[in-house]
């Protein structure tokens, strides 16, 4: 009978038979573990819809495992098949909204980091409904006889007070903007003080109507500035979902020591002075790039750092006073 041993229980047979055996096991293990994995989904803290009543809000969500950053998206459709557009993009966990006027508006969340993108969160509704202002209780007064010469006022804005007006930040550029009410050229204005970062963009905006612009030919109003001299531009803005914007740009125009007027045209010759469409560019060509004083439903000032023009990073302050309308004659 042979003492020798059966192949299977021969060590240096089975050990490297193993080893060739679990090697791809182990391999996967370590590349598994090894590998970075793409983030959880994003979860918003508030389930459902909500209403908001002054067109600011907050919108935020929970922390996702292994991000490293959020995008937040927006649309006036839940299928984000209308204009979805990006209105957040950073390390935070919350995002401010401003500005909005009445509606319905989803928002959608994904996470990142180096692997990739998660998945896109559960859709968040927000419906804005804004608060009509307090009517006050009416006193009796004398009304003059009107004079038959007298010219209809031009006058769209004084700006001696900051009454319906609101603030707005582009997301993501990390720019914060305040205004308040100070001694002006005529009575008081409007002082917007900014902290200007590079790419920011910041603005003040109010609604009108239509009717504030019928029989004008243009906008003019009166400014001065201080700080870092960034780009001023003056700003009509549809009331369709994508919020059309058409405007009159000035580069590297915020700093003036002392009063200027700037004037912005409906229509005329084509022309730096000219309203022109800004933004969104497909809605531009949609329009076919004219201004139509009868979708206008905002006016904004707005202040954005442009390197390009040589504009340049950092705090300022622009002062707007005695917003009027270009009427004829005058």
């Amino acid at each position: 009978m042979s003492n020798e041993r059966p192949w299977y229980r021969k060590p240096e047979i089975i050990v490297p038979a193993i080893l060739i055996i679990l090697a791809p096991i182990i391999s996967g293990i370590v590349v598994l573990i090894l590998s970075p994995q793409l983030p959880t989904t994003p979860m918003f803290k508030e389930i459902g819809g909500d209403t908001d009543a002054d067109g600011d809000y907050e919108i935020s969500w929970e922390s996702s495992e292994r991000a490293i950053s959020y995008i937040l998206q927006e649309d006036s459709n839940p299928s984000f098949t209308t204009n979805p557009r990006t209105v957040y993009k950073g390390s935070e966990t919350q995002a401010n909204i401003y500005g909005k006027s009445n509606g319905d508006y989803y928002y959608q969340a994904k996470a990142c980091n180096k692997a990739g993108e998660s998945e896109w969160s559960p859709i968040r509704k927000i419906t804005v409904m804004l608060s009509p202002p307090l009517t006050p209780t009416p006193t009796p007064v004398v009304t003059p006889i009107p004079t038959p010469t007298a010219t209809p006022p031009c006058i769209i804005d004084t700006m001696d007070n900051t009454s319906g007006w609101k603030k707005y930040i582009e997301n993501g550029t990390e720019s914060s903007i305040n205004f308040t009410s100070v001694p002006g050229r005529i009575g008081n204005a409007t002082a917007i003080s900014y902290d200007m970062k590079e790419g920011g963009y910041v603005s003040i905006i109010k609604e009108i109507t239509p009717e504030i612009l019928s029989g004008k030919e243009g906008i003019k109003f009166y400014y001065k500035g201080s700080g870092k001299p960034n780009t001023l531009a003056l700003i009509l803005v549809y009331g369709d979902p994508e919020y059309t914007s058409f405007g009159v740009v000035w580069y590297s125009a915020t700093v003036r020591d002392d009063w200027i007027s700037f004037e912005g045209f409906f229509e005329g010759s084509e022309s730096d002075t000219n309203f022109r469409c800004l933004w969104p560019l497909e809605n531009c060509d949609h329009y076919g790039g004219k201004l139509d004083l009868n979708y206008v439903r905002a006016i904004s000032f707005a202040i954005r750092n442009n390197y390009e023009a040589g504009d340049i990073p950092g705090s300022g302050m622009v002062l707007i006073d005695d917003v009027q309308g270009i009427c004829p004659n005058k």
